[in-house]
């Protein structure tokens, strides 16, 4: 078979991927696709929570590639069918879910955390440290136990394994130690709880996660906010004319011309003209940086000065 029958075989898959924490689940995800018969390359990102797939259509699909994700524990689906709205909403709508599960459980866990720094008692001590335990579990640890739960079913073990079992350990045994302690003292066991381990641990952990969304939300507002500054048209010199085309048709090696206040729109190389350019999006310098032929320019950079003359490098 020819070649070009075999790029035409060849298709690229965009997917996006929840439920990823840590590198592991990373390793996890492009491990199991790898192994699948037809998919020639895997890359997941962790930060974007993405993943790209390269694969042979006539030995296997996106469908079964996006299944068997599923099957592994994570949530997956085609970046196309989720417009970058949705996807915006569904960070806020995370972020705000982590917000308030964790306000709710440092509220109800500061009784169990004083009590048991400045060892303060007071009636029916163990019984409410169980049941306020219990609150802090069902709003922050419940997202650690089902992510656990996910990741054993398929013979694998991640934060969320991790997590779950410090956390399931001190409750369990504070729980038993609370409700009978007659066993643990005909054992010659010492009656001391820590429930103040299970919940500080939930709430540090938490905390960690709502930093990451929080991260990766003001992340997505830069990218975006650099996004709706490039210039949506190009003016390029083509057969000694110049015109004014899509940035998505300019090519390499056509000659772009960037005017005084404009961005940069792809990299190249200044074949004409001298300006200063500021960079401080790429290097943090604010000093703009005199440009004259030879010299690199970067996409995303904005011209201060004069009209330059570029050959286009990367696209």
């Amino acid at each position: 078979m020819s070649s070009s029958g075999t790029n035409n075989r060849i298709a690229d898959l965009l997917v996006e991927i929840d439920g990823m924490h840590c590198a592991s689940c990373v390793a996890r995800i492009e491990h199991v696709v790898q192994n699948l018969e037809g998919v020639k390359s895997v890359s997941v990102n962790l930060a974007t929570r993405r993943g790209r797939i390269s694969f042979d259509r006539e030995h296997t699909s996106s469908k079964e590639i996006i299944d068997r994700i599923r099957e592994i524990g994570f949530d997956a689906r085609p970046a196309s069918t989720v417009s970058a709205d949705k996807l915006i909403s569904e960070q806020l709508a995370r972020w705000h879910r982590h917000f308030r599960n964790l306000v709710v459980s440092a509220i109800v866990a500061l009784p169990i955390i004083f009590s048991s720094m400045f060892h303060i008692g007071f009636p029916n001590a163990p019984a409410i440290m169980w049941f306020l335990t219990s609150v802090v579990l069902a709003f922050t640890g419940r997202e650690f136990f089902a992510g656990a739960w996910k990741r054993i079913k398929t013979g694998s073990a991640d934060m969320n394994v991790l997590v779950a079992t410090g956390v399931g350990t001190a409750y369990l045994y504070s729980t038993f130690i609370t409700f009978a302690p007659n066993l643990w003292i005909r054992l010659g066991l010492p009656l001391h709880t820590y429930f103040e381990a299970a919940v500080v641990i939930c709430l540090f952990v938490s905390l960690g996660r709502l930093l990451e969304e929080r991260a990766r939300l003001q992340t997505g507002n830069a990218v975006r906010a650099l996004l709706a500054r490039a210039p949506q048209t190009v003016l390029v010199m083509r057969e000694e004319k110049t015109l004014e085309v899509p940035l998505e048709e300019v090519a390499v090696g056509d000659i772009v011309i960037v005017r005084p206040s404009e961005m940069v729109p792809v990299d190249g190389i200044v074949i004409d003209g001298e300006s200063w350019v500021d960079e401080s999006l790429l290097t943090g310098e604010p000093l703009p940086v005199e440009k004259t032929a030879g010299d690199q320019l970067s996409s995303g950079t904005l011209n201060t000065g004069g009209i330059l003359r570029m050959q286009a490098t990367r696209v």
